[in-house]
């Protein structure tokens, strides 16, 4: 199942026999990537895109700068898997990688880190429930045009982006890979984490920091999300999968926003429903810290007790 004979992953799996023939070819893949996956070393090819700095935003890495000077590619090696699962990963495996010049001297070769998103088609979804199927090439290449859409909010709202290209797993499985910005920071989901007893797995969390520093750290949060949702709303497109897990608190922050959104692989253009503006604003802010009433309840109290800052509004769902 090549993507160079098949580029588009165009199948009519309405037909038992195309099916039938896909998914044995799948399958197999699949076992092989099982046998051979992603490991930390794996190391791919990499040239980056050309990326203009945003003004007020994160610095670009330097591997970005260096690369017309050097006229060659780089290499990622994986470090670290931040997302991926054992049966099928519907969006694509997640690793934190180094960005290494092999042509440097030594002291020099590492260049900094990224996050690439590897997007194997035998390890996504298969077409066997194909009413929930999405090919493969659709996965990779929404969240390839969210980015380029979005290209004035890289370096801020959302991580810079390198590009996409094809490459050959450890399994000889081709699949996509797409490169990005390592943002350093927690997400939100970890962050409230913090606050919280989680011993306990039959009970909900207990709320351990209460702190009044800590409410002005959900507040500081609040508005970034809101601020960041309605960057994205701006350009025309939806983000498609909010929730806590997709946005970080960036600790570069006040170089760029406090919150950064991340996992654009479900974006889709704004087509002017404005219940999913609506949904995607409750989802950011008051969804987002929905963890306990302990929490929750103070922020939703203040939220709508009056106007907040820089002319934004609280979210109509709340």
């Amino acid at each position: 199942m090549q993507m160079e004979n098949d580029p588009e992953f165009e199948y009519d799996f309405s037909d038992d026999l195309v099916l039938d023939d896909a998914m044995e070819k799948l399958c197999d893949l699949r076992q092989a990537a099982y046998d051979n996956p992603l490991s930390a070393g794996t190391t791919f090819a990499f040239t980056p895109s050309q990326v203009a700095p945003h003004l007020h935003g994160r610095p670009l890495p330097p591997f970005v700068d260096r690369l017309p000077e050097t006229g060659h590619s780089y290499s990622v090696v994986l470090q670290e898997a931040l997302y991926q699962g054992r049966s099928y990963n519907r969006w694509g495996q997640v690793w934190l990688a180094r960005v290494v010049d092999s042509a440097a001297t030594a002291g020099d070769r590492v260049l900094g880190q990224v996050v690439v998103k590897v997007v194997q088609p035998s390890l996504l979804i298969l077409p066997e429930a194909y009413m929930d199927y999405i090919p493969p090439k659709k996965v990779a290449y929404t969240e390839d045009w969210m980015y380029r859409r979005l290209q004035s909010l890289q370096g801020s709202e959302i991580p810079y982006y390198f590009g996409i290209q094809t490459v050959e797993t450890p399994c000889g499985e081709s699949a996509w890979m797409l490169t990005m910005e390592y943002i350093q920071g927690h997400t939100v989901a970890q962050y409230l984490d913090t606050l919280h007893d989680n011993s306990d797995p039959d009970h909900m969390p207990v709320p351990t920091d209460v702190k009044p520093e800590t409410f002005d750290k959900l507040k500081e949060v609040f508005i970034s999300s809101l601020q960041g949702v309605n960057a994205i709303h701006a350009q025309g497109v939806l983000h498609g999968d909010v929730r806590p897990r997709n946005m970080i608190i960036s600790t570069a922050f006040p170089a760029g926003p406090l919150v950064v959104y991340v996992d654009l692989a479900q974006g889709e253009e704004d087509v002017g429903h404005a219940r999913y503006i609506d949904h995607e604003e409750f989802g950011a802010t008051v969804g987002a810290m929905l963890c306990c009433e302990a929490h929750s309840d103070p922020i939703q109290n203040w939220g709508k007790s009056g106007p907040l800052p820089n002319g934004l509004t609280y979210p109509k769902l709340g």
